[in-house]
């Protein structure tokens, strides 16, 4: 693999993951407004930081992706590509869109800043979904998937698997590194406002994973053209990568799915047991982050492997 092509996928996971992380704190903000309690607020301050962060990974990932597309259009080292980066951005569709997707980026950036500003929180939810919608749409409309029209059924698909990535990904990672681990900072937490937590957590990943499935299924058959496809060529083989490490997350997901959250939603609910009424159970929650954080982790991988297929080209587009 050349330099140039292992600088554009890092860049793109990096891309990718920051973006699943926003999308991720966006929901985990809005399902943690039912829970109440001092690991609540923790968690909501850790959140806020935490998408400051990620949205200045994601302003600097985009803007190395755009330089390392300059590179390759130009045939030009990462250093040489300099002078075709302003002629790229500026002639280009490529270009153009990712100054928007740049532009939208700093929107996000300002809209967290004056969030305290800003009296309605609706107001603050709309501008914040409008971003990353916006922002989405602009990394789809340069993809494979833009091949047969800006506006067209295979880029509205793309989007939406995207968005449905970001959904699962990012309520895993923010869920696994940052909210339930607030959880095991105050020993006196009630249970039944990390379940419903939980509840929410769960909803959003089981619909996420259903359109992720149909949306997925629609853009392998876009891409292949047949099953035939699926190996003997690089992007075949970076997308069964991809579906295997899915299912190995998927099941990861289910332990956490029909075991994790039920124990703690039935713990919640007994009315037998003091401890049920009280405290949180340590050991539960400990479970239930190890799980999460091993998935994100998978998912992680990926995030990786999409980064590849969008290096590659599809088998039924070449």
């Amino acid at each position: 693999m050349s330099t140039v092509a292992l600088y554009q996928e890092t860049s793109t996971v990096l891309l990718n993951a920051s973006l699943a992380w926003m999308t991720g704190a966006f929901f985990a903000r809005i399902w943690l407004g039912n829970c109440a309690g001092n690991w609540r607020d923790t968690a909501l301050h850790r959140l806020y930081y935490s998408v400051l962060t990620a949205t200045g990974i994601c302003i600097l990932s985009s803007f190395c992706t755009l330089w390392a597309e300059a590179a390759v259009m130009s045939g030009a080292t990462l250093w040489d590509a300099r002078g075709a980066f302003w002629t790229m951005l500026t002639l280009t569709h490529y270009g153009r869109t990712g100054l928007c997707g740049l532009v939208t980026l700093l929107g996000l950036g300002c809209a967290h800043f004056a969030h305290h500003r800003l009296h309605d929180r609706r107001v603050y939810d709309g501008l914040v979904a409008t971003f990353l919608l916006v922002f989405a749409f602009t990394r789809v409309s340069v993809s494979h998937a833009a091949i047969s029209g800006q506006f067209g059924l295979d880029v509205w698909v793309e989007w939406l698997h995207l968005l449905l990535i970001g959904l699962w990904v990012g309520a895993v990672m923010v869920s696994g590194w940052l909210v339930l681990p607030c959880v095991l900072v105050f020993q006196k937490t009630q249970i039944h406002t990390v379940a419903r937590f939980l509840n929410a957590l769960s909803r959003a990943a089981t619909i996420a994973l259903a359109g992720i499935v149909t949306t997925g299924a629609y853009n392998a058959y876009r891409g292949l053209g047949s099953l035939d496809k699926l190996l003997g060529n690089s992007y075949g083989n970076a997308l069964s990568i991809k579906l295997c490490l899915v299912a190995v997350a998927v099941g990861l997901g289910a332990i956490n799915q029909f075991i994790g959250f039920p124990a703690l939603v039935e713990l919640a609910n007994s009315p037998n047991s003091t401890d049920a009424q009280g405290k949180a159970s340590p050991g539960a929650i400990h479970r239930l982050v190890f799980i999460l954080r091993l998935e994100s982790l998978v998912l992680l991988g990926v995030l990786t492997a999409a980064a590849v297929l969008t290096a590659e080209s599809p088998p039924a587009i070449s």
